[in-house]
């Protein structure tokens, strides 16, 4: 809008110069207003993203359902650290070790099952077709020797 479109519609010069600075003023406060918002939306974003990384690397079983239990007003999100979530979730650990996977790895079993070359050739020729597939598949040698 320009002063002289508002001339045009009636105005005097003086009454069109308030107004436009009227139009400015109320623009740059909504400007300002639309920023802090965005601002502020950015860093509960940032915020909330921290927050997730957190619970899904301290060892939950269910993040969310730790998420719930975690007091989010206490938390404080600077420069990209959240404060006061490690402390918060040590006391959860403590009150609730069911909610965490246990500390101590599981034992790793191996598939691999040493083979001796006990099968007879009377229980070779015992054995059903896929039991003849699996013994070719994990050791052909003992197979030849025994097929033939």
């Amino acid at each position: 809008m320009t002063i002289e479109f508002l001339t045009n519609l009636g105005l005097d010069e003086d009454k069109a110069t308030a107004l436009l600075q009227e139009i400015e003023a109320a623009s740059e406060a909504e400007y300002e207003r639309g920023l802090a918002e965005g601002r502020a939306s950015l860093n509960d974003y940032k915020a909330e993203q921290a927050v997730s990384a957190v619970l899904n690397n301290c060892g939950a079983k269910n993040p969310e359902l730790l998420k719930s239990l975690i007091d989010m007003d206490a938390l404080v999100f600077e420069n990209g650290e959240v404060s006061g979530l490690k402390e918060q979730i040590a006391a959860i650990r403590q009150e609730n070790p069911f909610l965490f996977e246990d500390e101590q790895p599981a034992p790793h079993f191996s598939a691999k099952v040493k083979s001796e070359n006990k099968i007879s050739k009377k229980s070779f020729d015992k054995m059903s077709y896929m039991d003849r597939v699996r013994l070719y598949s994990t050791n052909p040698t003992l197979y030849k020797q025994l097929i033939g």
